[in-house]
């Protein structure tokens, strides 16, 4: 081989060694590099309501795994997949959220090189290969339209520590990183964002009566330990004591026995209006699906004893069927609470087992850092009627007719006689009735007449107003029952997750509601006991209080002698007689020697008492 052919073959070799370096170098969209600075991340994604789903991944370091939420539409009806398709309220928050992220502007080019990603957190967390203890993953955002099409797909990563409104971003599939201004608010990962908040529906204010049952269940016997019960009566109208012990009574013996409040007890009205309010304002963290044939079942109010299924479910989570009084129902072993509304609808709440959260939504603020939070627990919601809610109509009674009395046989003589009666009478009968004269026996049927009208008017009255009350009260059982039929449909499918804060608000014993009085604060004595001549005061410092005692002039002294009365002067005249009492007549003045009376009375006036003299002393 000479040196030519030497030669050409080196050439050949460095070409196509550097022609595979350049094909297995990383790949680098040359187009988003440093050229794509003022440009928009995802340029085609200009409509918000064109997403109909977003799906977030988050890592989780200690795992390993990499943790979905996923919110959808499908078929118009809004769900989240991640959430066992649980209903979501999802149209306008998806909306917010694709606005957020829709028109971001490239601010600058951070770096091109695959081995930074780590330093700027943009790893996909989607990615099979990443291993426990990973550090720098990001979190990645996918929008979808209805078609599947993606409108945007991105990995945010961490801020930039001169520019917190900063972060580091790259596109999905793309080595680029760069820096945009980005709100992540609104991409919430947390369930409690996508929901209705409202669990139960209900009006503070509507609240009529809330029963605390405190029991547990005997798992080997399948029945129920009762140990206690407590009905409040709640009056949102009333000024004061809007709360009241309706009942109380323990089971003790095998019966039940009525407690009383103890002396200087009294309830514990902060703590009923915190369960009030968590009641009013009862959020889930999470769901689990219930089996198909129980969730039918409860719908359908059957009996599912046979159901294995259905018995594991409840098992698993601290719910129990058992017997009471011969009838099977689910029941817990961390009691109940029953609240009734006005309108008839009872939330039936039943405390089950503690719950980890299977989410990592929970666990994470809105920046993605981990936070400490307590415990859930699992609890089984169901409604009921309760017709004593919704008290019976006041029927008016119906005023009594008198009877008819049968009309007396004539008798024959009497008969006889309006046969024999003169013409002259029957034609001066005639010319009376022609004049408008009735007799007697006309007038009275005409009264009676009158009467019977009124009496069947007044009947009429009282039926209608009777029937009015009676309809508006079917009706208001009506609208009760499909109320609980409607919260049932949608509370049958799910065992719902609540903080264990909320249950420990709601989940009050005997010594949480009933406690002792408060004692009255001592007023200071010398506060209530103003010195002479001051009128009283109240709240004056003991300063001010030595002031004002110094200047009070002194308190009159008492006379040693009393005052001599005047009747005892000598030139003091008696006293008149005392005035005569208004109700009695005054005395005539005596009559002069030479006068006479003008008349003579029949009786002699009464005789004056002679007048007293003054006592002399």
């Amino acid at each position: 081989m000479n040196e030519n052919t030497k030669t050409l073959l080196f050439v050949v070799v460095a070409v196509l060694i550097v022609a595979i370096v350049w094909a297995t170098r990383p790949s680098v969209d040359t187009s988003t590099g440093s050229s794509a600075v003022g440009e928009e991340l995802f340029p085609d994604f200009t409509d918000p309501l064109a997403a109909t789903s977003m799906e977030i991944v988050k890592y989780d370091e200690e795992t390993g795994d990499s943790k979905t939420f996923k919110v959808a539409q499908a078929d118009g009806v809004w769900s989240i997949p991640s959430h066992d398709n649980y209903p979501a309220d999802a149209k306008d928050q998806l909306a917010e959220a694709a606005t957020s992220v829709m028109a971001l502007k490239i601010l600058d080019l951070t770096s091109e090189n695959i081995g930074d990603q780590p330093e700027y957190g943009v790893l996909d967390p989607a990615d099979k290969e990443l291993k426990p203890g990973t550090a720098g993953v990001g979190t990645r955002v996918t929008m979808k339209d209805k078609d599947g099409k993606e409108l945007l797909s991105m990995v945010i990563g961490k801020r930039d520590e001169e520019q917190p409104q900063l972060r580091y971003v790259r596109r999905v599939g793309q080595d680029p990183i760069y820096q945009v201004k980005v709100d992540t608010d609104k991409l919430s990962t947390k369930f409690a964002d996508w929901i209705k908040p409202d669990l139960l529906s209900l009006s503070p204010w509507e609240i009529r009566q809330m029963d605390i049952q405190d029991y547990s269940v005997d798992e080997a016997q399948g029945s129920l330990v009762q140990r206690g019960e407590i009905w409040l009566d709640y009056d949102d109208a009333a000024e004061k004591d809007k709360w009241k012990l309706a009942a109380d009574r323990k089971f003790v013996g095998g019966k039940w026995v009525a407690d009383q409040m103890p002396p200087g007890m009294e309830l514990n009205t902060k703590k009923l209006d915190d369960m009030k309010r968590a009641l009013d304002d009862l959020k889930i963290v999470d769901v689990a699906r219930k089996p198909a044939g129980l969730a039918k079942s409860l719908k359908e109010n059957k009996d599912f004893s046979a159901d294995k299924e259905a018995r594991d479910s409840l098992m698993m989570r601290g719910f129990y069927l058992a017997n009471v009084g011969g009838k099977a129902g689910i029941y817990s072993n961390e009691g109940e609470f029953r609240c009734l509304m006005k309108d008839g609808v009872e939330y039936v709440l039943r405390f089950g087992n503690i719950s980890e959260s299977r989410r990592a939504d929970s666990e994470e603020d809105k920046d993605g850092k981990k936070k400490s939070v307590g415990v859930n627990r699992y609890i089984f919601v169901m409604a009921e009627f309760n017709q004593t809610a919704i008290p019976k109509p006041k029927l008016e009674e119906l005023p009594k007719t008198e009877p008819k009395k049968p009309a007396e046989a004539k008798k024959p003589d009497e008969a006889a006689k309006k046969d024999d009666a003169k013409p002259a009478d029957a034609k001066a009968a005639s010319d009376a009735d022609k004049k408008g004269k009735k007799p007697a026996d006309a007038k009275a049927d005409e009264k009676k007449s009158t009467d019977a009208d009124k009496l069947k008017a007044e009947r009429e009255r009282i039926q209608k107003e009777n029937q009015r009350k009676t309809d508006e009260y079917e009706e208001k059982i009506t609208k009760a029952k499909e109320k609980v039929n409607e919260l049932n449909a949608r509370f049958a499918d799910w065992y719902y997750v609540i903080s264990n804060s909320v249950y420990e608000k709601i989940h009050l014993g005997r010594n949480d509601i009933i406690v002792k009085k408060k004692a009255e604060e001592k007023k200071d004595a010398d506060l209530a006991k103003p010195p002479a001549g001051l009128p009283p005061m109240s709240g004056i410092p003991p300063a001010m209080m030595d002031q004002l005692k110094k200047a009070a002039p002194p308190a009159a002294k008492p006379a040693t002698k009393p005052p001599v009365p005047q009747a005892d002067k000598q030139d003091a005249e008696p006293k008149p007689a005392a005035k005569p009492a208004a109700d009695k007549p005054s005395p005539p003045p005596p009559a002069k020697p030479d006068a006479k009376p003008a008349t003579k009375p029949s009786t002699p006036p009464p005789a004056k008492p002679a007048a007293a003299p003054p006592a002399k002393k």
